[in-house]
């Protein structure tokens, strides 16, 4: 086989993009990445991939697919409860509504909705772009001759595609972004959980927060060796690790480890 075949297929591209961090990688090693706005509005984040793409020597190939990661702060997202008898797309979207109008927002034809159950009977996951932030996307990338593959706020994409290194117990997965950490709970490897807390001013404050609310849920719903929490992973915008004293005086014992982009892309 002629080895110019390989040159002909789409260059692979994956990216980020956070409040203080873009981030880029070709294929399966890691290449650049920077400090990007500290505003986390959508808008800005669309202007920072345009920026991320401009910045690229040497350019990224014609045609070159991208897939996507984004702040969780740009979607709407819940968890689903899993019902069954729910199999149509447009069934699946209007049981996701409900759930998003308790917590007061309304998805209609201004967003763009995506319902995904990653085991059957295990609780699912819902997230929502908005339509118009998706149509910017789209066009900076038709601008830089680049097409989106896909597109996920970085729970959906950790919820999705990471490998859990514990299959049995309680397991904690914890996403730190520049201005909220989100908690995702499984047990037995589905999820049964996520919860959100903003960081006002100290991360450290809302890490303990946030892990308190988590143990408070889910003491008494599962034994190993006296500790409630068998391991729990991190990702980290800033590379920074959950404190290790805090997380030892809530979860005695418990396992910790880091984990990256390679995780899920």
């Amino acid at each position: 086989m002629s080895r110019l075949l390989p040159n002909l297929w789409p260059q692979e591209v994956y990216a980020g993009l956070f409040p203080g961090l873009m981030r880029l990688q070709r294929g399966r090693v890691a290449e650049w990445q920077t400090c990007a706005p500290e505003n986390a509005t959508p808008i800005a984040l669309s202007m920072a991939l345009s920026a991320l793409l401009a910045q690229q020597t040497p350019p990224l190939k014609k045609g070159a697919k991208i897939t996507l990661t984004v702040s969780d702060t740009v979607a709407a997202i819940t968890t689903l409860p899993w019902q069954e008898g729910l199999r149509k797309e447009d069934e699946l979207h209007s049981y996701a509504q409900v759930y998003f109008e308790k917590l007061g927002i309304k998805i209609d034809h201004q967003w763009v909705l995506h319902v995904e159950f990653r085991h059957y009977g295990a609780t699912g996951l819902a997230y929502a772009f908005p339509k118009s932030w998706l149509e910017t996307i789209v066009a900076v990338a038709d601008e830089k001759k680049v097409d989106i593959e896909t597109i996920l706020p970085i729970s959906a994409a950790a919820c999705s595609r990471v490998k859990l290194s514990s299959k049995s117990g309680l397991f904690l997965l914890l996403l730190h972004e520049k201005t909220h950490l989100a908690a995702l709970v499984y047990r037995d490897g589905n999820l049964i959980a996520r919860d959100v807390e903003p960081i006002a001013q100290f991360a450290d404050e809302s890490c303990n927060r946030l892990m308190l609310r988590v143990k408070g849920a889910h003491e008494g719903a599962h034994e190993s060796a006296g500790n409630i929490m068998d391991e729990i992973a991190y990702w980290s915008y800033n590379l920074q690790a959950p404190p290790a004293a805090l997380v030892e005086s809530i979860f005695p014992g418990v396992k910790i480890v880091a984990v990256g982009y390679r995780d899920w892309e």
